[in-house]
This record gives C-alpha cells, structure tokens and sequence, in this order.
C-alpha cells in the first residue's frame, strides 16, 4: 500500500463519517457529504488528516434496488452495483467529473478510473445499511487535482 492509499485509510479510521437523520439540517461544514435515498445525509470530514488532497465520499442505501436502466446497461444488480457505482462517483466527484459523463466515459463496472490525469485512490466499506465508498487525489499548488 503506498502513501495517498495509507493516508486515505488512516483519515477514514481517524474521521468516520456521520449520518444524520432524514431532513436534519445539513450539518457538514467542513467537510464533503452525499445525500441518501431515504433523505439522510452523510458526511465526511477528515480535516487535517487529508491536508493537501482533494476527497469525495459517496455513499448508497445496499439493499435499494437498482435503477432498472442503469441494470440493464451494466449487467450488474444488488450490492455490487451499489458498491462499483459509489466508487465510480467517488472517482468523478475528485475529478470534478460529472457522473453522466463519467459512466459514458469510462468502464466504472469493470471499477476503471481516467487513463490520464492524477492517480485517484478509492476504499470501499459497508457500514450498517450503507455501501460507502472514500476517494483522495493529491492537489497540486494551484488547488485542483495533480496532473
């Protein structure tokens, strides 16, 4: 495991992130967050511990099924599409990449970042009834993703 891939895992164990109840107030100052299926809300903040990064958290509801156009164009149903969809958003939300451009860009079911740019490091974890995936890409001095 190199350095961005250690950093990433020691800012998840250091900052887990918190979900809060459906049309709780929006809590995640400084942090990232995603919102749920259901309407909660979780979010993120490894502060310090990813100074220098740019990070991402996606996160889906396991059991939800899946969109029926989005299963039928991957082939995939259940928690691994929900677990290959929340790193491919994960990937694209560090990249500053939309997710639709994303998935007509790249093979995220095959779990494929971009050829070119900065390497993107993404970790993967099941937590309650949640798939939640964490991505980090090293900034350069100008404040966006390494080239």
């Amino acid at each position: 495991m190199d350095a961005l891939a250690r950093r990433l895992r020691h800012a998840i164990e250091g900052s887990p992130h918190v979900t809060s109840v459906a049309g709780g107030l929006h809590a995640c100052r400084d942090g990232t967050h995603t919102r749920l299926a259901d309407g909660r809300l979780l979010c993120w903040a490894p502060g310090p511990l990813l100074g220098g990064c740019v990070y991402a958290v996606d996160a889906e509801i396991a059991e939800q099924p899946v969109p029926r156009a989005l299963g039928r164009r991957s082939g995939l149903l259940g928690r691994e599409f929900w677990r290959l969809w929340t790193r491919a958003e994960a990937r694209a939300k560090v990249r500053d990449v939309p997710i639709i451009v994303w998935i007509d860009t790249v093979a995220w079911t095959a779990d494929a970042d971009l050829p070119d740019g900065p390497r993107v490091e993404v970790f993967t974890v099941e937590a309650g009834d949640l798939v939640v995936s964490y991505a980090v890409a090293e900034l350069t001095s100008g404040g966006g993703p390494t080239d």
